[in-house]
């Protein structure tokens, strides 16, 4: 294991578990009463969850792209942008009870991404030898 592919790792079940499950299986009235939406969004709310899973795909191949000792950085990109993209959009239009939780969380992993941008060789270094 080496720090890329555990940020990776953590992503994708952050983003399995709290995102494209729940937009592709919550009904749709639960889902939007928790983020304050009214009108017809179930949609949007289904292709947002199959955005967020094929996202998820798309971190799975950077962990393959770690084992193999090649540094990710098409997927580290993607990640620094959504996840530094959704910190700056929910800081700036989410309501309070959004912006508590999902801001830091977030932020974090679009810092543990720049992180293993800034230091390639070291991200890819694995904790046990």
């Amino acid at each position: 294991m080496n720090t890329i592919s555990a940020v990776l790792l953590i992503k994708i079940f952050i983003t399995v578990v709290f995102l494209a499950g729940p937009f592709l299986l919550l009904p749709q009235a639960r889902l939007a009463a928790r983020l304050g939406l009214s009108g017809n969004t179930a949609l949007i709310l289904r292709l947002y969850g199959v955005a967020m899973l094929a996202l998820a795909v798309a971190y799975a191949s950077g962990v393959w792209q770690a084992a193999q000792g090649v540094f990710p950085w098409g997927i580290v990109l993607v990640g620094i942008l959504s996840n530094g993209g959704a910190t700056v959009v929910l800081a700036v239009c989410a309501s309070r009870p959004v912006k508590r939780v999902a801001v830091p969380v977030f932020a974090v992993i679009s810092l543990a991404f720049a992180a293993c941008a800034l230091l390639p060789n070291a991200a890819l270094a694995a904790w046990l030898s």
